[in-house]
């Protein structure tokens, strides 16, 4: 995987409003993937250095059973969230 704190950190803050945006009606998994993808797109990055950094933020877990869309979508919008936001303030006080 080619991710490493500084990609990390600017993929996971490129991701929080994309994920700040989706209606909390709206929070299913084709949803948020489809999101997540147009990001992944926009950036023309490969898929992994988008969803790596996800997977890790909401799981606290380098490999995981399923990915980080699926997690995100088993705990929720806010809780989601926080998360990435704790994932953001980990990797900058790791550049510090």
């Amino acid at each position: 995987m080619k991710t490493n704190p500084e990609n990390s950190l600017a993929s996971l803050k490129a991701l929080l409003p994309v994920l700040e945006g989706i209606d909390p009606a709206d929070w299913k998994l084709d949803i948020i993937h489809d999101r997540i993808f147009a990001l992944i797109g926009e950036m023309g990055v490969k898929n992994g250095v988008v969803l790596w950094p996800l997977r890790v933020a909401v799981s606290g877990k380098q490999f995981t059973p399923g990915g980080g869309v699926e997690i995100a979508e088993l705990l929720g919008k806010d809780e989601t969230i926080a998360r990435v936001k704790k994932g953001i303030e980990k990797l900058e006080a790791v550049q510090g």
